[in-house]
Parts: structure tokens; sequence; C-alpha cells
């Protein structure tokens, strides 16, 4: 009898302290602005806010994209909230080809579960830290889940009982900038841009109406520019996808594929 009830008072302990590390709701990330219009180049960055952020002491989750549509340019170490304990760039993991991030924050390193006095909590609507992506062309969700690490999360007495949290992402539209051009119309042989096609920005298509050739120009940025994409690094970024391109001293020779695009 004596054990039963020393195994039962354990047991609603143990329910107390979990029903306690519960009652408080699951905390919500979420992106601000939730909609954004941008054209092609140009550099925005989305903020992470938080709502119930209260006794955390642990918290990862994963942030996708299209790496086709943006690709992230900076985690402003400035952005990263100073009332979050231990918080460090250190906590980011990233592969801009495959278009993911991982959060990764722990209020303390050791011991697995941290003790009462070791925990963060921010008032509502308070920004985490933020992103900042360049735009390429085209539409794309940044959304914040469990791929291609899952979302976990701890508070104060629940540890290492994951309690969760709600998420809300952001949209993302990229439109051609106004260095953009529509091949439709261009006669192959015939310069677009200047009379004799031999300055920066000039287009000329070969016969076979597919290869285009272009004189280099400079933006505003001092990037190097073509249609929806940026030379940088002697890397083109365009679309539709680039094949065989390649950046030489005097034109940028490219070569499309236009099988994919809508009939």
């Amino acid at each position: 009898m004596t054990t039963m009830n020393a195994f039962l008072r354990t047991l609603a302990s143990a329910l107390f302290f979990f029903l306690a590390a519960t009652a408080l709701a699951q905390p919500t990330v979420y992106l601000t602005p939730d909609l954004v219009e941008v054209q092609t180049g140009d550099e925005f960055c989305l903020e992470f806010r938080t709502l119930d952020f209260t006794d955390l002491q642990e918290m990862r989750f994963s942030v996708r994209w299209d790496p086709e549509v943006v690709t992230l340019t900076d985690i402003p170490a400035g952005s990263l909230n100073p009332n979050v304990a231990n918080l460090s760039i250190d906590d980011f993991t990233y592969d801009n080809d495959a278009g993911y991030l991982v959060f990764d924050w722990k209020v303390v390193e050791t011991p697995p579960c941290p003790s009462a006095d070791d925990v963060a909590t921010l008032a509502d609507g308070e920004v985490l830290f933020e992103l900042c992506f360049g735009g390429l062309y085209g539409f794309t969700e940044v959304t914040i889940g469990n791929e291609p690490e899952s979302i976990y999360v701890t508070r104060l007495n629940s540890c290492p009982q994951n309690i969760g949290m709600f998420t809300d992402g952001a949209i993302v539209f990229v439109d051609c900038c106004e260095f953009c051009v529509e091949f439709e119309g261009l006669t192959a042989g015939d310069p677009f841009g200047s009379i004799n096609g031999d300055l920066p920005g000039d287009l000329l298509l070969t016969e076979d109406a597919v290869a285009v050739t272009m004189h280099p120009f400079t933006n505003s940025s001092g990037s190097t520019t073509f249609g929806g994409g940026i030379v940088a690094d002697a890397v083109l970024t365009a679309y539709p996808p680039i094949d065989n391109n390649y950046l030489g001293l005097g034109n940028i020779a490219l070569s499309f594929d236009f099988s994919q695009l809508p009939a």
C-alpha cells in the first residue's frame, strides 16, 4: 500500500508539472511582412516575430523557400534579440542551393534540461531575428516547418517534452525589373537597344533565335545585369534557367532552353 501511495504521489507530481508547463499557450513564430512584392535584384528582409514566447528553454525549426525565386543574403547580427540568452549566429545553418535554413537555439548548452533560472521570455510581437533575401524571379512561399529538421520547443518544467509551436509564413512575388526583355517580336540579327547594338545593355539574337549576346552594363548596385538575372562572381542566375552560360571580357553569351515554357 505504501509503495502504491508513493507511486501515485510521484505520478500526481509529474502530472502537475506537465500541466503547469502546458497551461500556457503554445508559442507562435510568424513572419512580417507576410506579403512581399519586389523586383529582380532587390533585397528584402523578413522579421521572425513571436507570440507566447514565455519561459522557453529551447527552440528548433526549419525555414524553406524556392531557391530559384529568392536567395538568402544575410542574417543581420543586429536583428538577434538581445533578451534571448545565448542567441547567436551559430544557431543558424542554411543551404541556399536547397532553399532552407535551420534555427536551433538553446538557452544553455548543458545540462540537457536547463534549470528553472535559465529561461527566455519575450513580449508578444517582439522580433526574434531577421532573414534577408535577394529576389531572382517568380513566386515562392517562405514557410516555417519540419523539413529538414523537425520543430522542437521546450518550456520551463516541460523538458524534454516537446510542446510544439504555431507558425505563419510569408508569400514573396519577384517581378521582372526594368531590364527584362520580351523576346517575342525581336528579329534575329537586329539589335535590341541602340542602332549599332554594341552599347551596354544591347541584345542581339542569332539566326536560330535562341542564343543571345548582350553587352554587359552595371546597375546602381554595382552588379552587371542581364534581364531577370544578375551576374555576380561570374555566375548568372535568371529565369528561365540558363544553360551553358559564361562570362567573358566583352560580351555575355547566353543559351536558353525554352523547352519547358507553356505552349
